[in-house]
């Protein structure tokens, strides 16, 4: 709409909820067009509750099969999800099974299960943090079975490429990540009997989780100019919703001019600036900056 413009230079806290376009939004501007002026609606703290979305409630249902030597055979993860009674909405905890560790036998199921409550939305990792807690609990019980370390477990059954399609990952750095927190963390001093750690009176509890996220990127576009103080200014028509994508980008395009970063001002929050993409899926930074440096 080429009459319209949208400036919002700050949101602050608009993780998961802003991805959808809630009623409220539609009828504050609906009447700012009826009144001819600006109009701005609030919520109460109890509306915030319904009207805006949260975590569906989830049941998940695991079932894990292994060799004795705690090789994977077959995973099955079934989900059952709330929803409203209006719209369907998926909590897709299942994703990160199919893709997590090496298992020659997946299957993987979302049903819904429709109340009389609000549509639910995005929450921070939608899928991945309900669906990474079941997956790696059934993987901790399993490996209590097996009598197997539950990291040399995981170690066992790293999934050198992408399950499903048999596809090499552009990148992949767990690895690492396993042996670098076992190092630092003297993992080879966990006990793993049962209530066996103590500090005096005290249990103590080490354990071990996996969590995965995908890398998502889109196209995205900047403009770069230098003012005739010697300072530049560069833009975007992305967001920060208290991500710092301010400082992001500031950094990202003073790195590329070879300025320093006090003589860069990055803009943002205006849909007249160059397009860039929704800040959801965690991709702002890794869309907008390669831009940025394009541009720069």
């Amino acid at each position: 709409m080429p009459n319209v413009r949208v400036i919002c230079p700050f949101v602050g806290g608009g993780f998961g909820c802003k991805g959808s376009v809630w009623s409220h939004v539609v009828l504050a501007a609906m009447a700012s067009k009826q009144l001819g002026r600006p109009v701005k609606l609030v919520l109460t703290r109890p509306q915030m509750f319904g009207m805006v979305g949260n975590r569906p409630f989830t049941e998940q249902r695991m079932q894990v099969s292994a060799r004795d030597d705690g090789t994977l055979t077959g995973i099955r993860h079934d989900v059952i999800s709330t929803t409203s009674t209006f719209e369907d909405w998926t909590e897709s905890s299942a994703i990160v099974t199919r893709m997590l560790y090496a298992v020659p036998n997946q299957a993987t199921t979302h049903k819904l299960v429709k109340l009389d409550i609000g549509t639910p939305t995005f929450m921070r990792a939608p899928g991945e943090t309900s669906g990474c807690f079941a997956l790696e609990t059934a993987m901790d019980k399993m490996a209590y079975q097996l009598r197997m370390d539950p990291l040399a477990f995981r170690i066992k059954n790293y999934a050198q490429m992408e399950p499903q399609e048999k596809k090499p990952w552009s990148e992949k750095s767990l690895m690492a990540c396993y042996q670098r927190g076992a190092n630092r963390f003297g993992w080879a001093r966990r006990s793993h009997a049962p209530r066996s750690m103590r500090d005096g009176n005290t249990l103590i509890g080490w354990g071990v989780g996996t969590a995965t996220y995908p890398a998502n990127r889109s196209e995205a576009s900047a403009v770069a100019r230098i003012l005739p103080d010697g300072t530049a200014m560069v833009a975007s028509g992305t967001q920060d919703l208290g991500t710092g994508t301010y400082t992001v980008m500031t950094q990202v395009a003073a790195d590329a001019l070879g300025f320093p970063p006090d003589y860069v001002r990055f803009a943002l929050g205006d849909s007249s600036l160059p397009k860039a993409p929704v800040s959801g899926g965690s991709q702002s930074a890794t869309s907008v900056s390669p831009a940025r440096r394009a541009r720069t």
